[in-house]
């Protein structure tokens, strides 16, 4: 009988998950956000905060200030260009620090560098 994770399904699975996580990854990092290919397709609110995550207040206001979607875009592109900033489904999560303590003991005495028997028989 052949377990889960053997399966060819469950392979196939794995490795197109993989292919698309690193597709992913690799269009984030080319990703520049333009008028054309992002601004113009979001509404005005979401631009302000754009500008503002990546730039701050100040040059949140200047979108605000825009009359125009199309103007506040432009005005987004330019503030955003260098600053690398990314909208969120092209953001990744950064990993929580790893605590130690959470790990399970793996049986070795640290000092000895010897297994530990954790359940030593009892005696007759």
């Amino acid at each position: 009988m052949m377990d889960h994770e053997s399966s060819p399904d469950f392979l196939a699975r794995r490795a197109a998950v993989l292919m698309l996580f690193t597709h992913t990854v690799r269009t984030a990092k080319r990703f520049v956000p333009t008028a054309a290919n992002y601004f113009c397709h979001v509404n005005r609110a979401s631009i302000e905060t754009a500008v503002r995550e990546a730039k701050g207040d100040e040059a949140a206001l200047q979108v605000k200030a825009a009359a125009k979607k199309t103007e506040a875009a432009i005005i987004a592109e330019c503030l955003v260009a260098d600053a690398g900033w990314l909208p969120g489904p092209l953001r990744f999560a950064e990993p929580a620090p790893i605590d130690e303590d959470d790990f399970e003991d793996s049986g070795h005495d640290d000092e000895t560098d010897q297994l530990v028997d954790e359940f030593p028989e009892a005696a007759d």
